[in-house]
């Protein structure tokens, strides 16, 4: 895949604020995450190829929505483009965390977020979905403790977010029941 002028810029962006961040388990540089998830949904458009590249950004960077606003004006994104991956972005951002919600356990973080999810618009689901699909081979193969956990999570997102690409979806249903399939056959 080949990404635009202001789709490198972008990325360089998403580099610069994700810094020496790693994949947890293949300790790869993290933008490579990002561009597997941007390669996902490249077919459509530039608005999901943004917001796939700064999916991320606000939950784990020190980026604020101010600073990826300006970046995304700066490289050259019209008005209703910056306002759509903002927004996109936005939606992709866990709400249900830890810090906010500190006497929720995850278990329940996590369906109110699945919840949450289902209200979110398609695009947003069209990356959500690409992100599930890049993260399950990973950590199936290499968290024998949390993949259970894991599969748990993004069977319930799966139940509650609906809409998107049906293709999208059937990819990442595609990639959670191998990864379920997978842990039940090393279980036996």
């Amino acid at each position: 895949m080949t990404f635009t002028e202001r789709e490198q810029k972008l990325l360089e962006f998403a580099k610069f604020h994700h810094g020496t961040q790693k994949r947890k388990y293949t300790k790869e540089p993290y933008y490579v995450h990002l561009v597997a998830v941007a390669t996902g949904v490249y077919h459509l458009g530039p608005v999901a190829v943004a917001i796939a590249i700064c999916h991320d950004l606000i939950e784990d960077t020190s980026c604020s929505y101010k600073m990826l606003f300006s970046a995304l004006v700066t490289f050259g994104y019209s008005p209703e483009e910056t306002a759509d991956i903002i927004t996109g972005v936005r939606d992709l951002t866990d709400f249900y965390t830890k810090d906010l919600f500190p006497n929720l356990n995850r278990r329940k973080r996590k369906e109110l977020e699945a919840v949450r999810l289902g209200t979110i618009g398609d695009v947003a689901k069209n990356v959500k979905y690409a992100d599930i699909a890049d993260n399950v081979p990973t950590i199936v193969e290499f968290d024998e403790e949390f993949r259970d956990v894991f599969i748990r999570e993004k069977l319930t997102i799966l139940e509650y977010m609906k809409g998107g690409s049906l293709m999208m979806r059937q990819v990442c249903e595609k990639a959670v029941n191998e990864g379920f399939t997978k842990i039940q056959s090393i279980v036996k």
